[in-house]
């Protein structure tokens, strides 16, 4: 099918009903991605566009802990999905959203 488009579109930001429909219906693969998404608002909010929940789902797909045991295997692990783009000795983000959500974080020391 084929749609004629005379202007442009606009794609409406997802519900997080949508979100979690469309996790759950992957079963257990984003098991780790959904209970992320469910304590934490700013990757909520990310994971209404659909181009970040895409990018979020390459990099969460079949993991089975929460946090990354090894950063440099993390950051391997990242690029490999298409969430980071490995540069010389270094890593950018592809996505903007991304890099200002982390960069808001605030760091907890444990």
């Amino acid at each position: 099918m084929r749609l004629k488009l005379n202007g442009a579109i606009r794609l409406q930001p997802l519900s997080l009903e949508q979100v979690y429909d469309y996790l759950d219906a992957a079963g257990e693969r984003l098991t780790v991605l959904r209970t992320t998404l469910e304590v934490d608002d700013g990757l909520q909010s990310l994971a209404r566009t659909p181009l970040t929940l895409g990018i979020m789902v390459l990099a969460y797909r079949d993991w089975a802990v929460e946090l990354p045991l090894n950063p440099a295997h993390f950051l391997d692990y990242a690029a490999e999905r298409v969430f980071l783009q490995k540069v010389g000795g270094g890593y950018i983000f592809i996505h903007r959203l991304l890099l200002e959500y982390f960069a808001e974080m605030e760091i907890h020391d444990p």
